[in-house]
């Protein structure tokens, strides 16, 4: 996991989690947490998704040979590198965005951390947010529709075992 911003606020008046990926949907979701925030002391965690490795960057042909085996493991390390910075910088381009666009609102710098992460099998997506939700004290967890579809999760479920639950706002 990745953490932007290590002066980021502590629990307190409530954070909000924003989940983002790179769609209208997630900047809309930027866009609404910010309604009012700016008079406020809620703290802002803008999380960014990276979308699991694809399938052909998961598994190789092998071979029987050992020193081909590792010749052709190590250029699947090299693909999968190159995949997670693409998409890194992906994310990490969104989170600057959001970023400024909380603080054209309004919010203070020292209100906003931000955070990427890692692929996850999809089934363990609702969890991570549910646990990232809980350790930061979040009252509300924001996602945009598009992103909620993508990641194929019922999110709602998973934060309504958190105690307290978060507020669940898809927009």
């Amino acid at each position: 996991m990745g953490v932007r911003n290590d002066t980021a606020p502590g629990p307190g008046a409530g954070s909000v989690l924003v989940v983002l990926d790179d769609t209208p949907d997630a900047h809309r979701a930027v866009r609404q947490s910010s309604a009012g925030a700016a008079s406020s002391e809620r703290a802002f965690i803008l999380m960014y998704v990276l979308p699991p490795l694809p399938p052909e960057l998961l598994e190789n042909r092998g071979a029987e040979d050992p020193a081909e085996e590792t010749a052709v493991e190590a250029v699947m390390v090299e693909r999968q590198e190159a995949w997670l910075a693409a998409e890194r910088a992906k994310g990490e381009r969104v989170l600057s965005d959001a970023t400024s666009a909380l603080r054209d609102t309004g919010v203070p710098a020292a209100q906003i951390s931000s955070e990427y992460s890692l692929p996850l099998v999809r089934t363990d997506i609702a969890e991570h947010l549910a646990r990232k939700a809980h350790e930061h004290d979040a009252r509300e967890v924001v996602i945009g529709r598009t992103t909620l579809d993508r990641l194929e999760v019922d999110l709602a479920k998973t934060l309504a075992r958190s105690d307290p639950a978060p507020r669940l706002r898809i927009v």
